[in-house]
């Protein structure tokens, strides 16, 4: 009837804004690694002089990157976990240092989409691995593979998502995550906000790939997903 088509398209509208908004999300608290796109064995990285460059990968908080929401909408300060210190503003083809102590000598980046899961993250200039400068992070522009980078958390890995009457809710990680038991994911394609439809494909497996945007079905309560 009439009131079941209300609650439906009010509950569609919930889901696709969810869908919409957490392809930007950052998980506040969560600790992230930043692969360069171009040279994927190195990660953005704060060394002993405090220098920024690209760093083989390895397990070092040096290597980890909270980002921190500035008044701008969709940008961040950078704050490297093993040094403590803040990204300050980078300027182009110059190398940089992390040497700011908090967010009012640091510089927000913003986090441009460029597709295939790759961002730049850009004041003005965009953060570069600079291959012919000894992998040392510069300013260039954000169109070049090694001006994007893959943004994966590292730490927390856990969520606790809560599923209302309709028995849906939508969900998006920056992490592999394990489907619960009792729950069923679909994967989102094509939603037409206007005509209240999405096509739904249904995940196999048990995890929910990173940065996978899904339509979660369970009965009302809490899941967790780690």
């Amino acid at each position: 009837d009439e009131g079941d088509k209300e609650l439906i398209d009010e509950a569609f509208a919930t889901l696709y804004q969810v869908y919409s908004d957490s392809r930007i999300r950052v998980v506040e608290g969560c600790a992230y690694r930043l692969v360069n796109k171009a040279y994927q064995r190195l990660s953005m990285s704060v060394n002993s002089d405090m220098s920024v460059s690209g760093e083989i990968t390895a397990a070092s908080d040096a290597q980890l990157w909270y980002l921190e929401a500035s008044t701008i909408e969709g940008a961040y300060y950078l704050k490297n976990k093993g040094k403590k210190v803040y990204l300050g503003e980078v300027n182009r083809g110059q190398e940089m240092s992390a040497t700011a102590s908090s967010q009012a000598d640091a510089c927000a980046y913003t986090l441009r989409d460029m597709g295939d899961g790759a961002w730049a993250l850009v004041s003005g200039q965009s953060l570069h691995c600079s291959q012919s400068q000894s992998d040392n992070i510069v300013g260039w522009d954000a169109n070049v593979d090694a001006s994007q980078w893959y943004i994966t958390a590292v730490e927390p890995k856990l969520h606790t998502l809560s599923v209302g009457q309709y028995g849906y809710a939508g969900l998006y990680l920056p992490y592999e995550a394990r489907i619960p038991e009792g729950v069923k994911a679909y994967i989102v394609h094509s939603p037409e906000v206007d005509k209240c439809t999405v096509t739904l494909q249904a995940l196999t497996g048990t995890v929910i790939p990173a940065y996978t945007a899904v339509i979660i079905k369970a009965e009302e309560g809490e899941y967790t997903f780690d």
